[in-house]
């Protein structure tokens, strides 16, 4: 991979399971012991110029299922890239979804990040202005948005 990100500029991305963590944080539970998949994932990682994609959910997407002192939870699925793909997808979010049924919790890259849906414009339907706690939220989101928009 060094030689081959050395002879073509083009955009990177890894995405998925990379069966190491690059930091001691992105593990909870179990023994912390060093070992050489970490830091051969961390050298390449570094060596190729790879950052993190931005993302949200739950940090750890591997899971034992076990209960107690023998629950273990890693980081292990991610989306690492280079500057010149975060270049072309600034906006990049990759979420880290629920676990049902594995060991590992499915990841989904949105290359378009937060951005609203133009197909359902917003509508104020006349039965919300009656509703009991309506004045108040307004209120709230005013005092929210004046504070930070």
């Amino acid at each position: 991979m060094d030689r081959l990100s050395s002879q073509y500029r083009y955009p990177w991305l890894l995405i998925g399971d990379l069966n190491a963590t690059l930091h001691s944080s992105e593990k909870v539970g179990g023994i912390n012991t060093p070992n050489t998949k970490h830091a051969l994932a961390t050298q390449c990682i570094r060596n190729l110029g790879f950052i993190y994609v931005v993302w949200s959910g739950d940090p750890y997407t591997w899971s034992n299922h076990r209960q107690g002192d023998s629950h273990i939870r890693v980081r292990l699925d991610c989306a690492l890239a280079n500057t010149t793909w975060h270049d072309n997808f600034p906006s990049a979010q990759l979420n880290n979804l629920l676990t049902i049924g594995s060991d590992h919790a499915p990841v989904f890259l949105n290359t378009e990040g937060n951005v609203r849906s133009r197909d359902k414009p917003f509508r104020l339907f006349e039965y919300w202005l009656g509703h009991k706690d309506c004045k108040a939220i307004i209120r709230l989101l005013r005092m929210q948005c004046a504070n930070s928009c």
